[in-house]
């Protein structure tokens, strides 16, 4: 699966082809120098991409802890959004290309047309200036006045840029061109770094030096003031603040073009790479470590916490990941599509992501934006995108951007969202819900969603609220779970009547109603001639059949079974049933390529089947 990295605009008029990255735009933190390093600033605004020169993506900010929108912009907004110290947001818009300046209202400031022959993207905001890329196959770097739109200056690049700037301590911007300068035989060098001073005059520029192979990643500035960034073919480089080289790593294969480095606050760089590993190396661009994840981690940065304990990043599979700083997985959530946008890390600990569908997606597929748990990777909420969304970005008054890409006809509407908590203060509980299932449990998300859809109330309430997460479920409960996902949690079923169906249930049974109206729909036989075992226990193969007739209604059959886990042999009663329930993504099983179909399922394993079968939030 490979994400869609650039996006072509053809406007036929012009026959001129438009290329842009889907890689988040730029962004600025201050830094203050202190015996000869470089320290960051925490900043409440969002100006660069990755947030700071350290690409941390971390704000001091509070984050909306649900789903609140304030506004919509009501004109195209495409790519990601930066924003300034009074609360300004920039983006830009396609054919015709135009830079805007929005109001923390949602409304217009000013507004900078380019025309239909240019593009605008890579921005990047200071106190004092708005800059952006501006061209098509030849690049040009503006700076922009932030009252109103006027150009400063502007400075000539070679060939396109797909890197963002990055604003070093003394205000220098760090840009990068996709090739350099064009040889007589077809040849171009490979790819500048530009260190541009503020007044729009060349400081230095690096030339990596490899014909027809340049760099499309974005500059990132460790505490030690050396400037790191990703070549498409050298790997991952090194310079020194006045651009002199210092080493490379990788040669191409640690990381991927596109994916830029993050560093920490002791100087550790983190990256991800094409060979299904993150790593950190040291300020000398030794390893420090690596670990094995699920997929690529292609075209983004991390996120990294305020002390550097922990790491975030997704792939390219749909995993979101919580590293500590030895590398170890703190926590993984699985969100079904790929991530190809830095994430975001809010002061109240939330991070937010968001997905691309790629070209497997149905018509009944769509992308989110997650907001989660930074803790525990529990989710907190989620909101529909369509086809993709592009980085999300915090402001200063705690208001998160992103853009939502839609699919429209023949092309996509792109417009720039807001959201704001509900309760003004943008809390988030630091404790778990149930005293029996803290933060750290394997489950602990999965049962924080079942409660919050109000499929369960717990099994005690008094003297705490618990769960008993490693209790067996019965045949009894497992009625009320099942129709409750089904229809939601104020689904009540109708009265019993005269008679359950079953001899073993009695019209006064506690779940009589829930155990005679799974029936009804077709999801339950019972257990043998005219009797239910409403006491039993539940088994995972047992577990199957029920949630998938329960998913997709009670006519269903599943495709016939090809042998995957080793404990169910093609024959076993529930063979294909239980490969369906691991095809549709519900289980992994219960071990190394085994299913345990006898075993019987725990209040903690059936909050995940209920959680992934119905789609909870």
């Amino acid at each position: 699966m490979f994400p869609r990295v650039l996006i072509i605009r053809i406007f036929s008029a012009l026959l001129v082809f438009f290329m842009m990255s889907s890689i988040a735009s730029a962004v600025l933190a201050s830094q203050i120098a202190q015996d000869h390093t470089v320290a960051l600033v925490a900043t409440d605004y969002w100006s660069m991409y990755g947030h700071d020169s350290a690409h941390s993506s971390w704000s001091s900010t509070n984050g909306p802890n649900s789903p609140d929108l304030a506004w919509v912009y009501p004109d195209e907004i495409v790519g990601d959004v930066v924003v300034g110290p009074d609360g300004t947001i920039y983006g830009s818009s396609y054919g015709p290309s135009i830079l805007r300046a929005i109001n923390p209202d949602g409304t217009l400031k000013w507004e900078w047309p380019a025309g239909f022959a240019e593009t605008i993207n890579h921005l990047a905001v200071v106190e004092n200036a708005v800059y952006a890329v501006v061209g098509a196959t030849d690049s040009t770097f503006y700076a922009f006045n932030p009252t109103d739109g006027s150009v400063l200056w502007s400075y000539p690049m070679n060939r396109v840029s797909y890197s963002n700037p990055t604003i070093g301590l003394d205000g220098t911007i760090y840009i990068a061109s996709q090739l350099g300068d064009y040889h007589i035989g077809g040849s171009y060098d490979g790819g500048y770094l530009y260190a541009i001073r503020p007044n729009g005059t060349l400081k230095w520029i690096w030339n990596s030096g490899t014909p027809n192979c340049g760099i499309e990643s974005s500059a990132a500035i460790g505490p030690n003031g050396n400037i790191y960034l990703q070549h498409n073919c050298r790997g991952l480089v090194a310079l020194d603040s006045n651009g002199q080289f210092i080493w490379e790593k990788g040669g191409g294969q640690l990381g991927q073009p596109w994916n830029s480095p993050s560093v920490g606050p002791d100087g550790t760089i983190y990256i991800g790479s094409s060979d299904y590993t993150f790593r950190a190396l040291n300020p000398d661009g030794s390893e420090k470590w690596q670990v094995t994840i699920d997929g690529w981690m292609y075209s983004s940065s991390s996120a990294v916490s305020a002390n550097g304990s922990t790491i975030y990043r997704g792939d390219n599979s749909g995993g979101f990941y919580a590293f500590d700083s030895q590398g170890f997985v703190k926590w993984k959530f699985e969100s079904g599509w790929g991530i190809f946008e830095p994430p975001t890390l809010s002061a109240n600990g939330i991070v937010y992501f968001t997905q691309s569908l790629d070209s497997s997606a149905g018509p009944g597929d769509k992308a989110y934006l997650y907001a989660l748990r930074a803790a525990d990777g529990a989710l907190l909420w989620k909101y529909e995108l369509g086809q993709d969304g592009g980085t999300p970005v915090i402001g200063p008054n705690g208001t998160l951007y992103v853009t939502r890409e839609q699919p429209s006809g023949n092309s996509y509407v792109n417009h720039l969202y807001a959201f704001q908590c509900a309760d003004g203060k943008c809390a988030i509980p630091l404790t778990a819900t149930f005293t029996d299932v803290p933060l750290t449990y394997w489950a602990n998300s999965y049962i924080e969603r079942l409660y919050n859809a109000g499929i369960t109330g717990g099994c005690i309430t008094s003297p705490s609220l618990m769960y008993c997460p490693d209790a067996t479920v019965t045949r009894a409960q497992m009625a009320v779970f099942l129709l409750k996902g089904m229809h939601g949690s104020s689904f009540t079923p109708p009265a019993v009547g005269a008679s359950t169906g079953f001899t073993d249930v009695a019209i006064d049974y506690w779940a009589a109603a829930w155990i005679k109206q799974l029936a009804a729909e077709g999801i339950t036989g019972g257990c043998g001639a005219g009797i239910y075992c409403p006491d039993s226990t539940v088994t995972r193969a047992q577990m199957a059949i029920f949630l998938l007739k329960a998913k997709h209604g009670s006519g269903y059959t599943p495709p016939n079974a090809t042998g995957v886990f080793s404990d169910v042999p093609l024959g076993y009663w529930a063979d294909k049933w239980i490969e369906q329930l691991a095809a549709e993504g519900i289980t992994g099983g219960c071990g190394a390529g085994v299913y345990c179909p006898d075993s019987a399922v725990t209040r903690a394993q059936m909050a995940v089947f209920l959680v992934k079968a119905f789609d909870l939030p």
